[in-house]
């Protein structure tokens, strides 16, 4: 037996007793023993508007489990899931933490996810790991932006999802209004929280859920009040997001708890484990050195010493471990529902499907970039950068102009990253300011082409560029015959579309929004490379945008200002200044509400004028809803400065070859000496 190690038959003991103290305090190897003795298990993930109280119910449902003896407190900095200094400096959370437990024979992983807005890239990523959800909402403030955005990411990955109703017991609380702002964003909640017990479902709670459902109708009527039925009826409702139950009580006090996780473990429904395992990369993270690769495993189950496939290579399991708070419990095997953290993964990114699981990919960009400075060399601070986008993908660390650059989501990622670096690297770092991240687009379209023929070399691409759907990216597409351009180059062609930036031509951002078709290519078979089909795309592509009509797109935000009626003329003229859409409503309070769109740029500076106008009592709500034509666009050129012609890291211009030597022709003559002929775009459009 190892050192520190129990008996399995203690150890089996402890557990079902409850307390994970023991294991979680102590260095044993817990061996099989993890494995527990049931089978069925998920992940369950909460969400949350920033300061809903998403953290302290998480911890009193590790509290109400018996998997820790007492609750931590955000206030007093003792929370399990909230343990970086980051978090505790500011009582927020920043990153997901994870902890297990046991509840009602279902082993459940508890992800606590951030809830501000600077931070809903991890949290978005923690879907990924998640089965079901906990949508946490103040009774005192009702649904708010972070709200939406859950439930809009919950509904775009068909995700089911319970409703806490926090705060419950507060004198300021408004549980009808925020019901009322609940159904207004999920379509309709469903009050479970007296219906719903042990013995089974209430006849009122059953009248209710009637008027959801046909099926339930029928057994109502029938006098079936059979509780596995109206169960297994329930389940397949939440399952599919018809049913949205709610529970209602206090995180702080422990109230409404219990009964939310008997109502999830009762009514979420159970799944086979699937004989194949299959995982999708969640998180990463770097301590001391060593890569932890966090998996959710979506099928099958996995061994110590287990052959793991992916596209990046196949790789051996040296190491399972399951996060508890900041502690790492060691198992030597993992099954479908756990997120587990594996060793001996290394260069596997998140989002990585692995065996027979899914890939997954971030909706969410970051709308803002700035420069860093610091008190080491510049490839040291790039290093250091380098390890901290393995854990933030988005950060997107960079060389432009000879300064280190990064994108962020706003000012407090930013400064949690400036207090958090020196601890983790030892010393510090500046920023300078921050600007937002323009993307651009076409705005009608264009015959784009692109030759490559020096000595030895031959290439030439004809790219059809349409607009497309705002928010849809780059896709690809060909209308040419494998017999006329070879399948092979084909390929090569849109490797290079879909896997490499493009930069517009008004200040140099990113090009998105545009469907790209192959409608030409020409090869030799002794002289056309690889690089040379890349040399041409891009200066069919570059071609393209400077011989169409683009247009400047930049984010927007959505926005909700609730103030006194008497200054919402003056707000409204503002808002109008920054051509900002608004709406003016009246609430039943007396209280006016202006709802509208608008520059993420223009509101997050308008928000600060907002907040000194009304004295600190208006409430100002805004949340990123996507790239949209730019109403500053002459003005942010001006600004910007840059200079399509100038920038000789991507060419507009051909190569052609004559004479015995290469010789290149501008942008706008290279159509007339094309070898494949161009025809008018009106050809190509029919």
């Amino acid at each position: 037996m190892r050192k520190g190690e129990k008996s399995v038959f203690c150890l089996i003991s402890i557990y079902l007793k409850g307390n994970l103290e023991y294991n979680v305090h102590t260095d044993i190897y817990c061996g099989d023993i993890l494995r527990r003795c049931f089978a069925v298990c998920f992940s369950l993930g909460v969400f949350a508007h920033v300061d809903h109280g998403k953290t302290t119910l998480s911890e009193n449902i590790l509290l109400a489990s018996g998997a820790l003896k007492s609750a931590g407190r955000v206030d007093k900095k003792t929370a399990l899931l909230d343990f970086s200094p980051a978090e505790r400096d500011r009582g927020i959370s920043v990153f997901s933490g994870s902890a297990f437990f046991e509840y009602m024979g279902r082993d459940i992983t508890l992800i606590d996810t951030p809830g501000h807005m600077d931070f809903f890239p991890k949290a978005e990523r923690a879907l990924m790991t998640v089965d079901c959800a906990v949508l946490t909402v103040s009774a005192k403030e009702g649904a708010e932006s972070g709200t939406e955005n859950a439930v809009r990411a919950f509904k775009e990955r068909n995700l089911p999802f319970f409703v806490f109703l926090n705060k419950c017991d507060l004198p300021s609380a408004d549980i009808d209004g925020a019901v009322k702002s609940l159904d207004e964003i999920t379509g309709g909640v469903v009050d479970f929280s007296e219906g719903f017990s042990e013995k089974g479902f209430s006849e009122s709670l059953m009248e209710r859920l009637c008027d959801e459902d046909d099926f339930l109708t029928e057994l109502y009527l029938n006098g079936d009040f059979d509780g596995g039925k109206w169960t297994k009826r329930a389940s397949e409702l939440i399952e599919s997001g018809r049913l949205h139950p709610m529970f209602k009580g206090s995180a702080l006090s422990c109230t409404g708890v219990k009964e939310l996780m008997h109502g999830i473990c009762s009514l979420f429904p159970r799944s086979d484990i699937g004989e194949s395992f299959g995982g999708t990369v969640c998180k990463i993270t770097v301590e001391d050195g060593q890569i932890m690769t966090h998996v959710k495993i979506t099928s099958g189950s996995l061994k110590v010493k287990d052959n793991v496939t992916s596209k990046y290579g196949d790789f051996k399991v040296q190491a399972i471990m399951r996060p508890f708070g900041q502690k790492m419990i060691r198992t030597d095997r993992a099954q479908k529902g756990m997120t587990v953290a594996l060793t001996g993964l290394s260069g596997i990114p998140i989002g990585a499907a692995l065996g027979c699981g899914k890939e997954f990919s971030s909706k969410h960009t970051p709308i803002m970039t700035c420069s860093v400075t610091g008190e080491r060399d510049s490839y040291t601070l790039l290093k250091c950068f380098k390890e901290l986008e393995l854990e933030e993908p988005l950060l997107n660390p960079r060389e432009e102009g000879g300064a280190l650059h990064i994108d962020i989501s706003g000012e407090i990622e930013q400064e949690v990253i400036k207090s958090e670096f020196p601890l983790r690297f030892g010393f510090g770092i500046d920023f300078g300011k921050r600007r937002m991240i323009y993307k651009e687009t076409l705005k009608s379209p264009v015959l784009g082409c692109g030759h490559f023929e020096p000595l030895r070399h031959y290439s030439e691409i004809h790219f059809l560029m349409l607009p497309a759907e705002r928010g849809s990216g780059i896709s690809y597409e060909s209308d040419v015959h494998i017999n006329d351009f070879p399948k092979n180059y084909q390929n090569l062609v849109e490797d290079y579309v879909m896997q490499n930036p493009h930069k517009g031509v008004l200040t140099g951002s990113e090009l998105t929004d545009v469907r790209i078709i192959l409608e030409a290519g020409r090869f030799d078979l002794k002289h056309t490379f690889s690089g040379d089909l890349f040399e041409s795309a891009s200066r069919a592509i570059r071609q393209g945008l400077m011989e169409g009509e683009c247009i400047l797109l930049e984010p927007f935000y959505s926005f909700e200002l609730k103030t006194e009626p008497n200054i919402a003329g003056k707000v409204l003229k503002d808002l109008a200044l920054l051509n900002a859409e608004a709406e003016l409503l009246q609430e039943s309070d007396g209280s006016a509400v202006i709802k509208g769109r608008g520059s993420a740029e223009k509101i997050e500076e308008y928000s600060k004028v907002f907040m000194s106008m009304t004295s600190g009592r208006g409430i100002m709500r805004h949340s990123f809803i996507g790239y949209y034509p730019s109403p500053f666009e002459k003005e942010i050129i001006e600004s910007v400065g840059y200079d399509a012609e100038s920038d000789r890291s991507v060419t507009a211009d051909s190569v052609f070859f004559d004479k015995g030597t290469g010789y290149n022709v501008p942008w706008d003559k290279v159509k007339n000496l094309m070898h494949t002929k161009v025809q008018a775009l009106s050809a190509y459009l029919k």
